[in-house]
């Protein structure tokens, strides 16, 4: 039934920013108005048609970290920042990254993050609007190189097993790259009698 010609409706629609869906019929709210301007809503019942949705779909988003790599130093390798490879944020939404990983010793390891996105305001989580697809870069540690050059000795048989005791340091080694430092070579000597180099803490 219309209602009279001199009464007037007015509606507050339904509305929905965040991903997610609503009934539109439950979440419109009318008001009706006499020519005085009198709310008489009251005096009507009111119903909808139809079965309308608000629906917000989240938005996708792909994010890699960083790869990197160096030669060992005893110094854990990080690897702190992000690409957005594919999709784009709402304008002013910003993601906050924070990196959980990092390695020391010769090897690999994914680089592992976590993010989440705030709204304007700095603040507000906006990290259930989006479909985020996370893909680790690696950090990796390579063997650091060294060449020693073992020392001659020389013993006049007495029927003893002989070792190479010596002390050996930065001096001894020839190639580019020298021990970390607070490092120091020992020598381990085999039941044949060869030598064999490794370093120690």
């Amino acid at each position: 039934t219309p209602i009279a010609n001199d009464q007037q409706i007015q509606f507050k629609n339904a509305s929905l920013t965040d991903a997610g869906e609503i009934d539109i019929a439950s979440n419109t709210t009318v008001w009706i108005y006499d020519q005085n301007n009198h709310d008489v809503s009251s005096n009507y019942d009111l119903s909808y048609q139809g079965d309308g949705k608000i629906i917000v779909n989240k938005r996708d988003i792909f994010l890699s970290s960083k790869t990197e790599s160096k030669v060992y130093d005893a110094t854990p390798l990080t690897a702190n920042g992000y690409t957005i490879t594919q999709g784009e944020l709402v304008d002013g939404e910003t993601i906050v990254p924070v990196y959980n990983q990092d390695i020391t010793n010769v090897g690999w390891v994914n680089n592992l993050f976590t993010v989440t996105i705030v709204k304007v305001d700095g603040v507000t989580s906006s990290t259930e609007n989006y479909n985020i697809d996370l893909t680790y870069g690696k950090l990796t540690i390579t063997h650091r190189e060294i060449e020693v050059v073992t020392h001659n000795q020389s013993y006049v048989y007495d029927g003893k097993y002989h070792f190479d005791e010596s002390a050996y340091s930065n001096d001894d080694i020839v190639s580019e790259l020298k021990l970390v430092d607070g490092h120091v070579i020992k020598v381990d000597v085999d039941y044949d009698g060869k030598s064999k180099v490794s370093t120690v803490n």
